[in-house]
């Protein structure tokens, strides 16, 4: 049986992967699962697990393909760049007196 897995940035999530990137730079983080090498591949699993919000724990994950661990990847990069997008909009309603003025 599939898990539905739905991948989010949380806040602990992304403090956890800047805490991994080079220069604790968060935009950097494709540099961690760059090439087919044994820390790239575990960099990988961990994005993952952290984006998962633990649906899917690392030695889970340890017994996937390499093109399951790959498909994952690019799904959790999605939701990553996309939940760093703003989103909230903010009416600002101006104060009787100042507008008055």
């Amino acid at each position: 049986m599939e898990k539905e897995i739905r991948f989010k940035a949380t806040i602990g999530a992304v403090i956890a992967i800047s805490e991994l990137c080079p220069d604790g730079d968060v935009n950097r983080v494709g540099e961690l699962v760059n090439g087919m090498n044994a820390e790239a591949l575990r960099m990988s699993v961990k994005l993952i697990s952290l984006l998962s919000d633990g649906t899917l724990t690392e030695d889970e994950l340890m017994k996937y393909e390499v093109s399951e661990i790959q498909a994952l990847l690019d799904k959790a990069f999605a939701a990553f760049r996309k939940d760093q997008k703003p989103t909230v909009e903010v009416n600002v309603k101006k104060d009787e007196a100042t507008e008055a003025e």
